[in-house]
């Protein structure tokens, strides 16, 4: 005599358990084969089922999965961590790995732009056609840096719930984002150089010229030692930037790198070092004891200078003789002149400090004269007046 659980007509749900009849099986049989299928979300959030031949082991495995379900093995992902919770976790791993200048810009992106739009959302519900919107409604009165800023660290955090199986993939690709425009910068000429200087008082008139001279950048400058300037070799080392007085390691592991100083700045350096003399100075380390070092530039009060000490007072006088220029352009400066002195690219990126050859090219390749002729002139050169032989 049949079940009271083979009874119940195929097609229908029963405490979660669907009974089906399987078609193929039942065509090579010449009669109805049923089984019964127990749908259930997996462990990424997709609806699948599994299918047993008797109505015993669909109900053990229907239990097994309910019992999964209670101890949280498996999780209904439609309910659960909103978009919030996802990146303050991966905010964590962020602050713990990277620069504390990084994590800040990472925590006002956070705050500012995605929290609000995007916060309370469970992550499993945002789809790419939000993301787009997100992206479309920041680009109205943002800059386009700014929201390709943004836009990398909402994809990081929906790329930290994907790997970590919150979601079955992430929203944020093939995402239409603005186009950053082509800024050609402007360097500043040596006689701009000279007049920004010599409108400042002597260390930071000598941060004009070490920076316009050599490509450092300003935290760069500011961690500058007289330990790391070699006058034997004319070569100047860099080791470290100074960011919230603080000696902290440099932007990249091509950032640690040995530039050459000329004879014109040498004989400028050693004559500030001879009038202003050096100074002892502890400067605390990020992460370490602090040092005892001789700074090239220190604050008038005998310490590291602040991140806004040079840039305030060099903004300033810019203002007072209307140049229009930034510290950064010191540094454009010193790789105009060197592509005017055909120095070679590759040269270039290793006294920039840039991790690739492309971020030199992509910023200063529109400096480097037009080939066209060297290349006609080569090939005449090389072949010479042939014709007719």
């Amino acid at each position: 005599m049949a079940s009271d659980n083979e009874k119940w007509p195929v097609g229908t749900m029963r405490d979660g358990v669907r009974k089906v009849r399987l078609a193929r099986e039942s065509k090579n049989a010449g009669k109805d084969v049923i089984a019964y299928k127990v749908p259930y979300r997996d462990s990424m959030g997709t609806q699948t089922s599994k299918t047993w031949n008797t109505w015993k082991k669909a109900t053990a495995f229907r239990n097994k999965i309910r019992s999964q379900k209670d101890s949280g093995i498996l999780e209904d992902y439609r309910s659960k961590k909103t978009v919030r919770e996802v990146a303050e976790k991966w905010m964590g791993t962020v602050e713990a790995m990277r620069r504390p200048e990084t994590s800040s810009v990472y925590r006002t992106m956070l705050d500012l732009h995605i929290y609000p739009v995007l916060g309370d959302v469970p992550v499993r519900a945002v789809t790419k056609d939000d993301v787009q919107e997100v992206v479309n409604r920041w680009s109205k009165d943002r800059a386009a840096r700014s929201v390709r800023l943004c836009f990398g660290v909402l994809s990081a955090v929906f790329q930290s719930a994907f790997d970590t199986d919150m979601i079955r993939k992430t929203p944020c690709t093939r995402i239409v984002l603005p186009e950053l425009p082509r800024n050609r910068f402007v360097p500043l000429t040596p006689a701009s150089v000279w007049a920004i200087a010599n409108a400042l008082r002597p260390d930071l008139r000598m941060m004009v010229l070490v920076g316009a001279m050599t490509g450092l950048r300003v935290g760069e400058l500011r961690a500058l030692t007289w330990d790391c300037i070699d006058f034997d070799r004319k070569m100047i080392d860099v080791v470290y930037q100074v960011q919230d007085r603080e000696f902290c390691p440099l932007k990249t592991s091509s950032s640690y790198r040995s530039v050459p100083i000329s004879p014109l700045l040498v004989r400028l350096l050693r004559k500030y070092r001879d009038t202003e003399g050096s100074v002892l100075a502890d400067v605390p380390v990020r992460g370490d004891k602090p040092r005892r070092v001789e700074l090239v530039f220190l604050s008038p009060g005998g310490r590291a200078q602040s991140n806004n000490l040079f840039t305030h007072k060099f903004r300033k006088v810019c203002e007072e003789l209307k140049i229009q220029a930034t510290v950064h352009t010191l540094r454009h400066t010193f790789a105009s002149v060197m592509i005017d002195r055909n120095e070679s690219p590759k040269k270039l990126q290793s006294w920039m400090g840039h991790s690739s050859i492309s971020i030199t090219m992509d910023v200063y390749g529109h400096l480097y004269p037009n080939s066209d002729d060297s290349v006609r002139n080569a090939i005449d050169e090389a072949f010479g007046d042939g014709e007719g032989e």
